[in-house]
């Protein structure tokens, strides 16, 4: 499951990076079924703030396009967090 995550965490914050909204849709498709996996493990386990993470970055993208930055300095804040929880590095670039 770790590897399944490590491979979804690389390819979403890829595509963020490099502003591709359609690669980060096909990856917000992708992920759907191994977030349900991971809630299925319970909310303390590191799968779930792995999984939270990548679906915090996937939100932070698409507030981004569609709302101008409007809510992405708290989801940044709420990436970090689950990064933390999960014990990972983010490696997202914004700008405000």
């Amino acid at each position: 499951m770790i590897n399944r995550l490590s491979k979804a965490k690389e390819e979403v914050e890829k595509a963020f990076n490099n502003d591709k909204p359609e690669d980060m849709g096909k990856m917000a498709k992708r992920f759907k079924n191994l977030y349900f996996e991971c809630l299925q493990k319970g909310e303390e386990t590191r799968e779930f703030h792995y999984a939270e993470y990548i679906k915090k970055v996937i939100m932070l993208y698409f507030e981004n396009i569609l709302n101008g930055y409007g809510d992405a300095e708290n989801l940044y804040d709420e990436c970090e967090y689950e990064a933390h929880l999960a014990g990972i590095t983010p490696n997202i670039a914004i700008t405000y």
